[in-house]
C-alpha cells in the first residue's frame, strides 16, 4: 500500500518514474522550475515518498514483467548480434 502522501507528491512519484530525473519530475508535479532540483532532492529523502516510489516501480515491473536484468540482457544480445554483421 502507498503510504498516504498529498496530491502534489504523488504526482511527483508518477512523473519521476517517467525517466528518475527528480528536477523535471517536480517541475512537471507543478513545483517552481527554480527550485524544483532541491525540492526533489528534499523529496526523495522523504521515506514515505522512497516507499512510494519503491512500490511503484515494483507494480510497473511485476505489471511489464521487464526488470533491469531483463533490459541488459537484451541490450547485451542486441549489441552482440549487431557486432557480428
Amino acid at each position: 500500500m502507498i503510504p498516504q502522501l498529498t496530491p502534489k507528491k504523488v504526482q511527483f512519484v508518477q512523473e519521476y518514474l517517467i525517466d528518475l530525473n527528480g528536477a523535471q519530475a517536480a517541475i512537471r508535479a507543478g513545483y517552481s522550475p527554480r527550485t524544483a532540483g532541491v525540492k526533489a532532492a528534499q523529496l526523495l529523502k522523504e521515506v514515505n515518498v522512497q516507499l512510494a516510489v519503491q512500490e511503484a516501480m515494483q507494480k510497473r515491473q511485476a505489471r511489464t514483467e521487464i526488470t533491469q536484468d531483463w533490459v541488459l540482457d537484451n541490450l547485451r544480445q542486441n549489441m552482440l548480434g549487431a557486432m557480428a554483421e
